[in-house]
């Protein structure tokens, strides 16, 4: 990926996802600055950061590992998708993966819930 975090993060800043809007702030397991996504009411959040040269989306349910004034201003109720359905925490990480990849080949930043289907 050849976008800071901060150039995705201007990028994505007028998508809503089911999480919100994006945001730059600290993640205590991560030395660089992260593009986050929440904290929801129930504390579940989404980040994206470097490490070893590579970007890494992750969820997590620890608000402890957030600035705990910043993610109090990004706490945000989840968006259910037209159909009403919230896709489950563990699944969120695919979801935003899918959404920068079509992002970084086609300039568009559209959210979306789907995910590819897996193999058992």
């Amino acid at each position: 990926m050849n976008k800071t975090v901060q150039e995705l993060c201007d990028a994505l800043a007028g998508t809503e996802t089911q999480l919100g809007f994006p945001w730059i702030g600290k993640v205590r397991t991560s030395k660089e600055e992260t593009i986050i996504y929440g904290p929801t009411e129930e504390d579940v959040f989404v980040y994206g950061h470097y490490h070893s040269g590579r970007f890494y989306i992750v969820s997590n349910d620890d608000i402890s590992l957030l600035d705990a004034e910043q993610a109090d201003a990004h706490r945000t109720a989840e968006k259910p998708d037209s159909k009403g359905r919230c896709l489950d925490a563990e699944l969120l990480p695919e979801a935003y993966s899918n959404m920068i990849a079509r992002y970084l080949e086609n300039g568009n930043a559209v959210w979306s819930g789907k995910i590819n289907k897996h193999k058992d």
